[in-house]
């Protein structure tokens, strides 16, 4: 099981089948699906995603967090951490991060809160692994979440969503 997380205004916790409807909801939401993919999920897409994430930690140790209010365990979007075979140059084998939050919850901190607080316990579970994330170059809110957890760009091109940044973190901050 992954370990709950808790920080001053958020809990992290594994997520789990009751949040099929949020997870519904977060994922087909186009504001939030802009940067993600051509299109925002339809139930199904959304329903086994959550599964695929859910059962990650099973076999790699890693998964995802519903990242929720700490008051009123509202869910506020997702983190994790996952292996992903993405093709891209050098990163084949790393542990890639990504986030994702509802829009009334951007530009609060919320995002940067829960990144430090995944990258502290990937530091102290896997210690000294490199981590990347692929952010779409628009998308300047994840870019400095990113820059703040110790990623630098190492390379930008083009494809189906636009100009991507792949961006590289191989020290704890």
């Amino acid at each position: 099981m992954l370990e709950v997380l808790t920080t001053q205004r958020l809990v992290m916790r594994e997520v789990r089948a009751q949040d099929r409807e949020v997870w519904i909801a977060l994922t087909g939401d186009r504001d939030v699906w802009r940067f993600i993919g051509p299109e925002p999920l339809t139930a199904d897409q959304a329903w086994e995603k959550l599964l695929v994430k859910a059962g990650t930690y099973a076999l790699t140790g890693l998964g995802n967090w519903a990242v929720c209010a700490r008051d009123t365990g509202a869910v506020l979007g997702e983190f994790g951490f996952f292996e992903a075979y993405r093709g891209i140059a050098g990163t084949d084998g790393m542990i890639e991060a990504g986030w994702s939050y509802f829009p009334a919850h951007w530009r609060q901190g919320i995002a940067t809160e829960a990144a430090i607080a995944a990258h502290d316990w990937l530091d102290r579970t896997f210690p000294g692994q490199a981590t990347f994330a692929l952010i779409n170059g628009q998308n300047i809110g994840s870019l400095r979440v990113a820059e703040t957890c110790g990623y630098a760009q190492a390379r930008r091109f083009e494809d189906d969503r636009g100009v991507q940044v792949l961006m590289v973190r191989t020290q704890p901050v």
